[in-house]
Protein backbone atom coordinates (compact mmCIF):
# COMPACT_ATOMS: atom_id res chain seq x y z
CA UNK A 1 0.00 0.00 0.00
CA UNK A 2 1.24 3.46 -0.83
CA UNK A 3 -0.48 5.01 2.17
CA UNK A 4 -1.16 2.38 4.87
CA UNK A 5 -2.34 4.95 7.41
CA UNK A 6 -5.05 6.25 5.05
CA UNK A 7 -6.22 2.69 4.31
CA UNK A 8 -6.32 1.85 8.03
CA UNK A 9 -8.31 5.00 8.76
CA UNK A 10 -10.74 4.22 5.95
CA UNK A 11 -11.21 0.66 7.27
CA UNK A 12 -11.95 1.98 10.75
CA UNK A 13 -14.36 4.62 9.49
CA UNK A 14 -16.14 2.14 7.23
CA UNK A 15 -16.50 -0.42 10.03
CA UNK A 16 -17.96 2.18 12.39
CA UNK A 17 -20.32 3.42 9.68
CA UNK A 18 -21.58 -0.11 9.02
CA UNK A 19 -22.56 -0.44 12.69
CA UNK A 20 -24.24 2.97 12.63
CA UNK A 21 -26.31 1.91 9.61
CA UNK A 22 -27.38 -1.37 11.23
CA UNK A 23 -26.42 -1.84 14.89
CA UNK A 24 -28.09 -5.28 14.90
CA UNK A 25 -26.06 -6.70 12.01
CA UNK A 26 -23.84 -9.29 13.72
CA UNK A 27 -21.54 -9.59 10.69
CA UNK A 28 -20.86 -5.84 10.65
CA UNK A 29 -20.26 -5.83 14.41
CA UNK A 30 -17.88 -8.82 14.17
CA UNK A 31 -15.86 -7.29 11.34
CA UNK A 32 -15.73 -3.93 13.12
CA UNK A 33 -14.34 -5.74 16.15
CA UNK A 34 -11.62 -7.35 14.06
CA UNK A 35 -10.71 -4.02 12.50
CA UNK A 36 -10.52 -2.52 15.99
CA UNK A 37 -8.29 -5.33 17.29
CA UNK A 38 -6.01 -6.02 14.35
CA UNK A 39 -5.59 -2.62 12.75
CA UNK A 40 -5.95 -0.37 15.81
CA UNK A 41 -4.71 -2.81 18.49
CA UNK A 42 -7.77 -2.01 20.64
CA UNK A 43 -8.33 -5.51 21.99
CA UNK A 44 -10.63 -4.45 24.83
CA UNK A 45 -12.97 -2.67 22.40
CA UNK A 46 -12.86 -5.67 20.07
CA UNK A 47 -13.80 -8.09 22.86
CA UNK A 48 -16.91 -6.01 23.58
CA UNK A 49 -17.93 -5.96 19.92
CA UNK A 50 -17.33 -9.69 19.49
CA UNK A 51 -19.37 -10.51 22.59
CA UNK A 52 -22.16 -8.42 21.09
CA UNK A 53 -21.86 -10.08 17.67
CA UNK A 54 -22.09 -13.62 19.08
CA UNK A 55 -25.04 -12.55 21.20
CA UNK A 56 -26.82 -10.97 18.22
CA UNK A 57 -26.35 -14.10 16.12
CA UNK A 58 -24.87 -17.15 17.84
CA UNK A 59 -25.19 -19.09 14.55
CA UNK A 60 -22.92 -16.78 12.55
CA UNK A 61 -19.56 -18.51 11.94
CA UNK A 62 -17.61 -15.32 11.21
CA UNK A 63 -18.66 -13.85 14.57
CA UNK A 64 -17.07 -16.82 16.36
CA UNK A 65 -13.95 -16.67 14.16
CA UNK A 66 -13.42 -12.97 14.82
CA UNK A 67 -14.09 -13.53 18.52
CA UNK A 68 -11.43 -16.24 18.46
CA UNK A 69 -8.89 -13.75 17.15
CA UNK A 70 -9.66 -11.15 19.82
CA UNK A 71 -9.32 -13.88 22.48
CA UNK A 72 -5.90 -14.79 21.05
CA UNK A 73 -4.81 -11.17 21.25
CA UNK A 74 -6.07 -11.06 24.84
CA UNK A 75 -4.16 -14.19 25.82
CA UNK A 76 -7.27 -16.37 26.24
CA UNK A 77 -6.00 -19.16 24.02
CA UNK A 78 -8.19 -21.99 25.31
CA UNK A 79 -11.29 -19.85 24.78
CA UNK A 80 -9.95 -18.87 21.35
CA UNK A 81 -9.78 -22.56 20.40
CA UNK A 82 -13.36 -23.11 21.57
CA UNK A 83 -14.63 -20.12 19.58
CA UNK A 84 -12.80 -21.18 16.42
CA UNK A 85 -14.15 -24.71 16.79
CA UNK A 86 -17.65 -23.29 17.19
CA UNK A 87 -17.19 -21.45 13.90
CA UNK A 88 -15.88 -24.61 12.26
CA UNK A 89 -18.83 -26.67 13.51
CA UNK A 90 -21.32 -24.09 12.19
CA UNK A 91 -19.78 -24.03 8.71
CA UNK A 92 -17.44 -27.02 8.11
CA UNK A 93 -17.44 -26.49 4.33
CA UNK A 94 -16.81 -22.77 4.41
CA UNK A 95 -14.55 -21.85 1.46
CA UNK A 96 -12.64 -19.58 3.88
CA UNK A 97 -12.15 -22.30 6.50
CA UNK A 98 -8.42 -21.56 6.33
CA UNK A 99 -9.08 -18.35 8.26
CA UNK A 100 -10.66 -20.37 11.08
CA UNK A 101 -7.81 -22.90 10.96
CA UNK A 102 -5.36 -19.99 11.07
CA UNK A 103 -6.95 -18.84 14.34
CA UNK A 104 -6.75 -22.41 15.67
CA UNK A 105 -3.07 -22.78 14.73
CA UNK A 106 -2.23 -19.44 16.35
CA UNK A 107 -4.06 -20.31 19.57
CA UNK A 108 -2.35 -23.71 19.62
CA UNK A 109 1.06 -22.06 19.17
CA UNK A 110 0.47 -19.91 22.25
CA UNK A 111 -0.99 -22.91 24.12
CA UNK A 112 2.41 -24.55 23.38
CA UNK A 113 0.69 -27.37 21.45
CA UNK A 114 3.33 -27.19 18.72
CA UNK A 115 2.52 -30.48 16.95
CA UNK A 116 -1.13 -29.50 16.60
CA UNK A 117 -0.20 -25.96 15.55
CA UNK A 118 2.22 -27.26 12.92
CA UNK A 119 -0.35 -29.70 11.51
CA UNK A 120 -2.90 -26.89 11.25
CA UNK A 121 -0.34 -24.61 9.59
CA UNK A 122 0.15 -27.18 6.83
CA UNK A 123 -3.61 -27.33 6.26
CA UNK A 124 -3.95 -23.55 6.16
CA UNK A 125 -1.08 -23.09 3.72
CA UNK A 126 -2.30 -25.92 1.51
CA UNK A 127 -5.62 -24.08 1.17
CA UNK A 128 -4.04 -20.61 0.89
CA UNK A 129 -0.29 -20.82 0.08
CA UNK A 130 0.21 -17.05 -0.05
CA UNK A 131 -1.31 -16.28 3.35
CA UNK A 132 1.49 -14.17 4.86
CA UNK A 133 0.08 -14.09 8.41
CA UNK A 134 -0.08 -17.89 8.44
CA UNK A 135 3.48 -18.07 7.11
CA UNK A 136 4.58 -15.78 9.96
CA UNK A 137 2.97 -18.04 12.57
CA UNK A 138 4.32 -21.18 10.88
CA UNK A 139 7.82 -19.70 10.98
CA UNK A 140 7.55 -19.24 14.77
CA UNK A 141 6.17 -22.77 15.17
CA UNK A 142 9.05 -24.25 13.19
CA UNK A 143 11.54 -22.19 15.18
CA UNK A 144 10.20 -23.51 18.48
CA UNK A 145 10.25 -27.05 17.08
CA UNK A 146 13.88 -26.66 16.03
CA UNK A 147 13.11 -27.48 12.39
CA UNK A 148 15.67 -25.16 10.79
CA UNK A 149 15.46 -26.57 7.24
CA UNK A 150 11.69 -26.20 7.10
CA UNK A 151 12.03 -22.76 8.68
CA UNK A 152 14.47 -21.73 5.91
CA UNK A 153 11.88 -22.71 3.28
CA UNK A 154 9.17 -20.79 5.12
CA UNK A 155 11.39 -17.72 5.44
CA UNK A 156 12.20 -17.90 1.72
CA UNK A 157 8.46 -17.90 0.96
CA UNK A 158 7.95 -14.88 3.22
CA UNK A 159 10.75 -13.04 1.43
CA UNK A 160 8.83 -13.39 -1.83
CA UNK A 161 6.24 -11.06 -0.30
CA UNK A 162 8.67 -8.84 1.64
CA UNK A 163 12.38 -9.18 0.81
CA UNK A 164 13.31 -7.19 3.93
CA UNK A 165 11.25 -9.24 6.40
CA UNK A 166 12.45 -9.01 10.00
CA UNK A 167 11.38 -10.27 13.42
CA UNK A 168 10.39 -6.70 14.31
CA UNK A 169 8.16 -6.29 11.22
CA UNK A 170 6.46 -9.64 11.80
CA UNK A 171 5.95 -9.30 15.53
CA UNK A 172 4.64 -5.73 15.41
CA UNK A 173 1.71 -6.60 13.14
CA UNK A 174 -0.48 -8.33 15.69
CA UNK A 175 -1.46 -7.14 19.16
CA UNK A 176 -0.26 -9.67 21.73
CA UNK A 177 0.20 -9.78 25.49
CA UNK A 178 3.85 -9.16 26.42
CA UNK A 179 4.51 -12.80 27.36
CA UNK A 180 2.99 -14.05 24.10
CA UNK A 181 5.01 -11.50 22.12
CA UNK A 182 8.21 -12.75 23.78
CA UNK A 183 7.33 -16.36 22.92
CA UNK A 184 6.48 -15.35 19.34
CA UNK A 185 9.74 -13.44 18.91
CA UNK A 186 11.75 -16.35 20.35
CA UNK A 187 10.24 -18.70 17.77
CA UNK A 188 10.93 -16.31 14.91
CA UNK A 189 14.54 -15.81 16.02
CA UNK A 190 15.10 -19.56 16.43
CA UNK A 191 13.75 -19.98 12.90
CA UNK A 192 16.47 -17.69 11.61
CA UNK A 193 14.46 -14.54 10.90
CA UNK A 194 16.73 -11.48 11.07
CA UNK A 195 16.17 -9.11 13.96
Amino acid sequence: MENPRAVTTLAGTSAERAIELDPFNARAVAIAGHVKAYLFHDVRGALQLHARATELNPNLPIAWTMSSWSRIYNGEHTTAVRHAMMSQSLSPRDPHIWFVEHALMTAQLFNRNLDEAEMLSEAVLERNPGHVSALNIRLAILGHMGRRDDAKECLALLRQFDPSVTVEKISSRIPLRPEDRVFYIEGLERAGAPR
